[in-house]
C-alpha cells in the first residue's frame, strides 16, 4: 500500500514530527460512508468511534468537542482514521507494522494539538504507532502506560450459569454504586477521581445508570453495592464491559465469574457480541472471562495520561 509521503521510522527520528503529512486531514461528513465502511471491518474493536458516531447520527461535523482524522492513500481511499476527544484513539483495518505505521503518522499530527488529552487507547499496533511519536513531548507524560492489554469476545450466551443477583441499576442506586465506582476507578488508574474530575466522573456514572448501562449487585441496605459493572460501548454490533468490581470482602471466593456471567446475560439484549480487554498481567481476570467463555481475538493497549 503506497501512502503519500510516508516517513519511514528510522528517519522519523530526524524529520521534523510536526512537519503536515498530506495523507491526513480532518474528516467531514462527507467522509461519513468510508469512515463507516472502515469501522465494519472490524466493528467490535472499534466499537467506540462507532458509539460516537451513533450518538450524532453519523454526522461528523457536529461531533461535540471531538474530530476525527482520516489517513488516504494516493487513491483517496480511507486507510485509517484517529478520534480525538478526551481520548486518542486509532481506527485501522490493517494489522502489524502497517497498522503501527499509520499511528505514527497521527501522532506526528497530534503533536501539532494544543489539547490535552486523557489517555491514548485501542487496538495495540496503533496506540504503539501514536504512542512512539508523541512521548517525544513533555506534553504527554505518562501516568501509565499499558501496552499489552488482551482484548476479549464472546459471542453467544456465558458456557456457565449466571447467579441471578445482579440487576439492572438506575439513578435511585447512585449513592449505593458511586462509593464502589470511585474504588473501581482508583484501583484500576491509580489515582482517585474525587482528587481530579470528580464532577464529569460523577455525570459519566449518573448517564450510565441513566440508559441501563450500569449493573450491580446490591449490598446489605445502606451500604455499596457488592458488585458492579457498566457496558461502558454499546452499538448494535458489539458491547464493551468496562468497570468491573467487586466488593473486597467477597474477593478470592469464587464469585466474580457467575456475576460477569449475570452481566452478559444482559449484553446480549443489547447486542450479539460482548467485549472487554484487560491487563495481561490481571491473570485473576482473565482467568474469570475465560471461565465464563471469553476467548482472546486480538490486543489492545492504553497509555493514561
Amino acid at each position: 500500500m503506497v501512502i503519500r509521503q510516508i516517513v519511514n521510522r528510522a528517519g522519523a527520528r530526524m524529520a521534523d514530527l510536526r512537519s503536515p503529512d498530506p495523507s491526513i486531514r480532518t474528516l467531514t461528513n462527507e467522509d461519513a460512508p468510508a469512515l463507516l465502511a472502515l469501522i465494519a471491518r472490524n466493528p467490535v474493536q472499534h466499537a467506540f468511534v462507532q458509539q460516537q458516531l451513533d450518538v450524532v447520527g453519523g454526522k461528523i461535523d457536529v461531533l461535540p468537542g471531538a474530530r476525527i482524522l482520516g489517513r488516504f492513500d494516493d487513491a483517496g481511499v480511507m486507510v485509517a482514521a484517529c478520534w480525538l476527544g478526551a481520548n486518542v484513539v486509532p481506527v485501522t483495518a490493517d494489522e502489524g507494522e502497517q497498522a503501527r505505521e499509520h499511528g505514527e503518522a497521527f501522532g506526528r499530527r497530534v503533536l501539532t494539538s494544543r489539547k490535552r488529552f486523557a489517555s491514548i487507547f485501542g487496538p495495540k499496533a496503533g496506540v504503539e504507532g501514536i504512542w512512539d511519536v508523541v512521548k517525544t513531548s513533555p506534553a504527554f507524560y505518562p501516568r501509565s502506560v499499558r501496552l499489552t492489554q488482551p482484548f476479549m469476545t464472546l459471542e453467544g450466551p456465558a458456557v456457565i450459569e449466571g447467579s441471578g443477583r445482579v440487576r439492572q441499576g438506575y439513578v435511585s442506586d447512585f449513592d449505593a454504586f458511586w462509593p464502589a465506582s470511585v474504588a473501581m476507578f482508583t484501583e484500576e488508574l491509580g489515582y482517585s477521581p474525587l482528587d481530579v474530575g470528580e464532577a464529569s466522573y460523577r455525570t459519566r456514572v449518573k448517564q450510565l445508570l441513566a440508559c441501563g448501562q450500569a449493573l450491580l449487585e446490591p449490598g446489605a441496605v445502606g451500604t455499596t453495592v457488592r458488585f458492579k459493572a457498566e457496558l461502558g460501548v454499546v452499538t448494535g454490533q458489539a458491547t464493551q464491559i468496562q468497570g468491573v468490581w467487586m466488593h473486597p470482602d467477597h474477593r478470592g471466593i469464587g464469585l466474580s465469574a457467575s456475576r460477569v456471567a449475570d452481566v452478559v446475560a444482559h449484553a446480549h439484549t443489547w447486542a450479539p457480541v460482548t467485549s472487554l480487554y484487560v491487563n495481561d498481567y490481571n491473570h485473576a481476570a482473565r482467568a474469570v472471562y475465560e471461565k465464563v467463555g471469553f476467548q482472546t481475538t486480538g490486543m489492545f493497549a492504553t497509555v493514561l495520561l
